[in-house]
Formats: structure tokens, C-alpha cells, sequence
């Protein structure tokens, strides 16, 4: 978050579909931090003076996110 820019809603979304997979059981519970951080890590930050960024941001984040849940584990960091 003190990252500022679109880093916040790539947070908030990838956080969002890692919780959401780890309360159908699809996903464990440290796997939400892990996937969150490969978000973070795989994100190239931008300003987010308008709202087109953050939702393409946010629209990414999900999908990244997806993508790690859903068989390309290794984005994850272990």
C-alpha cells in the first residue's frame, strides 16, 4: 500500500480471488499470501491518476491471480 499507485488494487484484487479459493477449499490458507506476493512481485506499478489504470489493474490482478490458483503454481514463490 505505501507503494502507492495501482500496487493497491493489484493487492486488493488478487487478495480477493485468493481468499475466495481458499473458502471453496481450492486453495490453502498460506496460499493466499503467496499468490498476493507473486501479484505484487510480477506487477509493473503505475500511476493511478485515473481510473482506467487501477481497473486494468485490478482486472489483471484477478486473472493473475486465477492463472496462479489454477495451475501455473509456479508464479508462487514457495
Amino acid at each position: 500500500l505505501h507503494e502507492g499507485g495501482t500496487a493497491p488494487a493489484v493487492l486488493n484484487a488478487a487478495n480477493e480471488v485468493a481468499v475466495s479459493a481458499y473458502l471453496d477449499e481450492s486453495a490453502g490458507f498460506m496460499d493466499i499470501p503467496s499468490v498476493v506476493s507473486a501479484a505484487l512481485d510480477a506487477h509493473g506499478n503505475g500511476a493511478a491518476t485515473e481510473l482506467g489504470p487501477i481497473l486494468e489493474a485490478d482486472r489483471w490482478a484477478r486473472e493473475f491471480a486465477a492463472s496462479c490458483l489454477n495451475g501455473n503454481r509456479s508464479k508462487i514463490r514457495s
